[in-house]
């Protein structure tokens, strides 16, 4: 359990230099000129964070 809340602290890290990286001088000009855009969180969907039927899975 320790290395996936290292993993999600990584990424979340690197996710925030990115997007602070992109709007800040002179990095942001290189970024305008090539297009690229501040990263959006994915997040679940009310579907997607329902439980999963194992056994349905395994029936098929």
């Amino acid at each position: 359990m320790r290395n996936e809340s290292a993993g999600r602290r990584f990424l979340s890290a690197s996710i925030t230099d990115y997007n602070d990286a992109i709007v800040v001088f002179p990095k942001n000009l290189i970024a305008n000129a090539f297009g690229f855009k501040k990263y959006q969180w994915q997040y679940a969907t009310t579907e997607q964070c329902k439980a999963v039927d194992a056994k349905a899975l395994f029936n098929h």
